[in-house]
């Protein structure tokens, strides 16, 4: 009787690099999709409350307004984005750079989770001003 390792059940390193630039891609893609719903559905939705109260707006929020108001230009700057992304991720896995693949597509994430961060950061800052002038 033979006997069996852990290694007989994992899958090929080939596989593996397949499947992890398959699904970076598809992290990349949904983090461009939630932040382009951010900018595109509550952006304008909260520009219309802020502009009823009147509450003054940061520099931040005020940016992150226009970048909404603008999405005819801001969709396909993602696609592109998106696009090139797809390139270098198969480049990299051609050229063999696991290391450098995982690297790649850590950094984007991580820049896309700290783009969606500060969106939701600035399109919350002013709420804090909203509610003290309604209850004083």
């Amino acid at each position: 009787m033979s006997k069996v390792s852990m290694s007989d059940f994992s899958p090929s390193g080939e596989k593996v690099e397949k499947e992890s630039t398959r699904d970076g891609f598809l992290l990349h893609v949904l983090g461009c999709a939630l932040l382009l719903s951010l900018l595109g559905f509550v952006g304008p939705r909260l520009y219309a409350i802020y502009r009823d109260f009147g509450v003054p707006l940061p520099r931040a929020t005020v940016n992150v307004f226009r970048a909404s108001h603008l999405g005819a230009y801001v969709v396909p700057i993602f696609v592109a984005l998106l696009a090139a992304d797809r390139l270098v991720l198969k480049s990299l896995k051609r050229r063999g750079d696991a290391d450098w693949l995982r690297f790649y597509s850590k950094s984007v994430w991580m820049g896309l989770a700290m783009l969606i961060l500060w969106t939701l950061f600035a399109l919350c800052v002013p709420l804090t001003t909203t509610m003290t002038r309604l209850s004083g």
